[in-house]
């Protein structure tokens, strides 16, 4: 059999080309969060970084550039986040709540993302900006059809009802994204860990107590 093929190790001139590139990364998300992506200059993200704007330029062709890499880079990381968190785990349901957990943990480990993520992401409010959001809108998506899967998955093995599976995962992420904003605007994410158990009891309980 076949060694499997390896990545060849980065020399330090790429391992430091990738850390200046991330810290670019990291202070446009800062800048971002704060002054919101229109408002936001190269000349902003070259003082916050300190790198020269020549240099920011070496790494990303545009401000639009900067945005589509941080969307990028912070959403394939969660995803990755994602698929670890649901190895070994056969129950679809318990994946499903291991994916929440995943999602929860990134979000508010990064709060200068979600801030930023969560002003930013409105698909059809800036129409001068109709690629940005259809680059969120793009990464959505992505999530939408990992939990659709799970919720598929659940369905066929009885531990959920039978609705459809893309609602049910519709629902699932805007009840994330309409917590965490929550959290945002009242200052409250050291509530995410002690209410996390709360939006799950939320979702998946039948929360009327009579019927209509």
């Amino acid at each position: 059999m076949k060694n499997a093929k390896t990545e060849r190790p980065l020399t330090r001139r790429e391992r430091e080309r990738a850390r200046h590139r991330q810290e670019i990364l990291d202070s446009s998300c800062q800048v971002f969060s704060e002054k919101g992506f229109k408002n936001t200059t190269i000349a902003d993200i070259s003082k916050r970084s300190e790198f020269s704007i020549a240099s920011i330029y070496k790494h990303f062709e545009s401000k639009e550039d900067i945005y589509h890499s941080l969307i990028e880079d912070t959403l394939e990381m969660a995803y990755s986040e994602l698929e670890k968190s649901i190895r070994g785990v056969t129950s679809p349901l318990q994946q499903i709540h291991n994916g929440m957990d995943a999602i929860l943990d990134l979000f508010t480990d990064n709060r200068a993302f979600l801030e930023f993520f969560i002003a930013e992401y409105r698909p059809s409010a800036d129409l001068d900006q109709k690629p940005l959001a259809r680059k969120s809108m793009d990464s959505y998506r992505r999530f939408l059809e990992f939990f659709a899967e799970r919720f598929a998955m659940a369905i066929e093995a009885k531990e959920v009802a039978d609705f459809p599976p893309i609602y049910l995962a519709i629902g699932l992420l805007g009840n994330i994204f309409t917590m965490t904003s929550y959290w945002i605007y009242f200052d409250a994410l050291d509530l995410a860990q002690a209410e996390r158990g709360l939006i799950k009891d939320i979702f998946f309980s039948k929360i009327a107590l009579v019927d209509l």
